[in-house]
């Protein structure tokens, strides 16, 4: 009963993200002096974005310098990345296959949505998730996720946000969960 109230508040929750961010191809969400750039969905098996930030009166900074965020394709690594998380899957999804349970994180839909939002773990295996860890408390920051196929097709998305207004109300997005969330 305890999981279906969890379940059930989980799919208000995204509903209402969703819903309140139409257009939008991803949302932020604020825990300390580290954001999240979440995206809504999913990138396909050969997508990848990058993240650009800029503050009031910068030009944009590239974030993902090292490498871009992409997704999970290898169910072994899926399995790895989820570590005890694994049986949390193996019971919501019925299934102990490697495989079903990387496609059922990787989905675009609601489900997948849904799972990425349960474990960051599982947000960072379907390449939905970039931490920002360099976030200053009060400044206005603008995000750009630069979503691509090799080196063609890139598509810009911006969002705005006031850090400081985001940190005071950050508490909306905090989760009953069973660990603090590792954002590393």
């Amino acid at each position: 009963m305890k999981n279906k109230i969890i379940i059930a508040s989980l799919f208000f929750f995204v509903s209402f993200i969703v819903n309140g961010q139409k257009n939008r191809e991803f949302f932020t969400l604020v825990k300390g002096d580290s954001v999240a750039i979440f995206l809504i969905n999913p990138p396909g098996s050969n997508e990848m974005f990058d993240v650009f930030k800029k503050g009031k009166g910068e030009n944009y900074k590239l974030l993902t310098v090292k490498s871009s965020v992409r997704p999970v394709r290898n169910p072994k690594e899926a399995m790895t990345i989820l570590g005890a998380d694994w049986e949390l899957f193996t019971k919501a999804l019925d299934t102990d296959n490697e495989f079903e349970i990387l496609r059922n994180i990787r989905s675009g839909g609601l489900r997948g949505g849904l799972l990425s939002l349960i474990s960051l773990k599982a947000a960072k295996i379907a390449g939905r998730i970039f931490i920002d860890e360099s976030a200053v408390e009060g400044e206005k920051l603008t995000y750009k996720v630069q979503k691509f196929i090799g080196s063609e097709n890139r598509q810009h998305y911006e969002e705005s946000i006031n850090k400081g207004d985001y940190s005071r109300g950050s508490r909306r997005f905090n989760f009953n969960r069973r660990e603090t969330p590792d954002f590393t």
